[in-house]
């Protein structure tokens, strides 16, 4: 059992205090009674105040939540079927200790089954002479009676690597286990967390399927045997499609799926439906098809395409070039320092950069502009000076700078932007967005320039590149998020609210998503190995 190091008071200590709003200072060390404050009185409190008191909501539950899974095991073990009439359970009048639990707290089972699973794992069990064993997952149990993780966190890790645990050993579980919690506890009992639960889940996921590369073999003769696809009879118009796809087209389907579904892509229109009807619907506003009626369409675009291009003798892979025009005056920079300029109209010269250009600042590089797509929206439409940016950063485009007079001062070659096989390469080492507890995968992402293109003209390699979703590509410049490379890897910074005040140092930290991180750190701890099939 562990000593309970929690400050935040009792209920009865609570009853009788007059505090109802944080005290100045330090949001995250003041010493705020939520227990005796007035609820009520929580709509007028200052923004800093609010979160202030959340954290410490936090930090408080994290403490009486592992309290409730150590004591949840506790009873557990005195109602042992073994102990029979005179288990806790039974001389209390339950059948089991998830009864009891739930009639004394309320909770649900999901909740009780939770609280079980955590306390076991992560108590120390004892001999039969008395010796204390270290717990099965020693680093959660840590974290979690520090008040440095919650019980979400600690659930994930826990659920996600126990299984394997058989398969890869107690060393390999042991060190994705303590990276895991290194990665997303917090610094200090009552910090705030690295990472939320669900990019817990995803990258102690990740770990487990490391550990168990081989996982259960299925019998490809059973499985090629029972493919299927079977298409019904007509019912009011529609034919009922069943069947099981193998894993493989499944994910091609799955991949198609997320390209014409990508929030920034238009919407995928169904083949017989016109230019006209598909911009008067967009028009419209928000596309009215359910996810369903979606995949349909998408299915119906795919082979379309395929039966076009069984009529061709190749398909050009790239999509048209979109033009983007920049008035000269507006191409500057907000900060200081000695920017690159685009390649001449007239000469092909590349311009100068600053090779030595911090690369985790972020500057507005260009003005307002306008794009041009003829065949889509006929008329030019405006960017702003954030979209031009994001364009020039990742997109497939042509870029035409010109003079007040509207004579055509450079062009950029749309040759800037990263290749295919440097997007591979780069979608393996980041796995997706980079920005913590972003779960847009890799296939949604942009390749954004750590170093601007324009301060570094030869920078498209993978050293400099990045993934991030749509969102935080348009938003660097203003989110507050820093990026860096180091050693080749990206790090990256929250914005400074997200910053421990009492550690300003301990704010970068390591893109960890990408698969080729839990790689490394077994190997650097010696735990790499190859397993073969028996």
């Amino acid at each position: 059992m562990f000593t309970d190091g929690s400050d935040t008071g009792s209920p009865d200590q609570g009853a009788g205090s007059t505090a109802s709003r944080p005290a100045d200072g330090d949001a995250r060390g003041s010493d705020v009674d939520l227990l005796g404050g007035d609820l009520v009185g929580v709509a007028g409190w200052s923004d800093e105040d609010v979160l202030a008191a959340l954290g410490q909501a936090e930090a408080a539950a994290r403490r009486e939540d592992a309290w409730r899974a150590r004591l949840a095991a506790e009873v557990d073990d005195r109602s042992g079927r073994g102990l029979g009439t005179s288990s806790l359970a039974a001389r209390r009048g339950c059948r089991n200790a998830r009864e009891l639990i739930r009639r004394l707290t309320g909770a649900a089972d999901i909740s009780v089954s939770r609280w079980l699973r955590l306390g076991h794992a992560t108590t120390a069990p004892t001999t039969l002479d008395g010796r204390p064993l270290p717990a099965r997952f020693a680093h959660v149990a840590a974290a979690l009676h520090e008040g440095r993780i919650n019980t979400d966190a600690a659930t994930r890790i826990i659920d996600e690597l126990n299984p394997v645990r058989d398969v890869a050993g107690d060393q390999a579980v042991a060190a994705a286990e303590d990276e895991l919690v290194t990665a997303c506890a917090a610094p200090r009992p009552g910090g705030r967390a690295r990472l939320d639960a669900e990019s817990v889940r995803i990258q102690a996921r990740t770990w487990a399927q490391f550990l168990d590369q081989d996982g259960t073999e299925p019998d490809e003769q059973t499985t090629l045997a029972r493919r299927a696809l079977r298409l019904g009879a007509t019912h009011h118009g529609l034919i009922k499609i069943t069947g099981l796809l193998l894993p493989e087209v499944a994910a091609m389907l799955a991949a198609y799926a997320d390209a014409a579904t990508n929030p920034r892509t238009p919407d995928v229109g169904h083949p017989t439906t016109s230019n006209e009807d598909t911009n008067t619907a967009g028009q419209v506003g928000r596309d009215p098809r359910t996810r369903p009626q979606l995949m349909h369409d998408i299915l119906a675009s795919a082979l379309s395409a395929a039966a076009r291009v069984a009529d061709q003798s190749s398909l050009a892979g790239n999509s048209p070039t979109v033009l983007v025009a920049v008035r000269h005056p507006d191409t500057h920079s907000t900060g200081t320092g000695n920017h690159g300029t685009p390649t001449d109209a007239g000469t092909g010269g590349t311009g100068n950069h600053n090779p030595d250009k911090d690369t985790s600042t972020h500057q507005r590089r260009y003005g307002a502009g306008a794009v041009f797509s003829g065949n889509q929206f006929g008329a030019p439409l405006p960017l702003s000076p954030g979209a031009v940016d994001q364009l020039t950063c990742h997109g497939t485009t042509q870029h035409i700078t010109y003079d007040h007079h509207g004579a055509i001062t450079a062009i950029w070659s749309p040759t800037r932007t990263f290749t295919p096989h440097q997007r591979r390469a780069i979608t393996l080492r980041d796995g997706g967005c980079i920005i913590p507890d972003c779960h847009v995968p890799a296939a949604w992402c942009e390749v954004h320039h750590v170093t601007p293109h324009a301060q570094n003209p030869s920078g498209t390699h993978t050293h400099n590149g990045v993934l991030l979703c749509w969102h935080h590509h348009r938003t660097i410049d203003t989110n507050g998020w820093q990026i860096r490379m180091q050693d080749g890897t990206p790090w990256v910074q929250p914005p400074p609210w997200l910053h421990h005040p009492h550690d300003p140092h301990d704010n970068w930290q390591p893109a960890t998503g990408s698969p080729t991180h839990f790689l490394d750190t077994l190997h650097h701890r010696g735990l790499l190995h190859t397993r073969t099939r028996q």
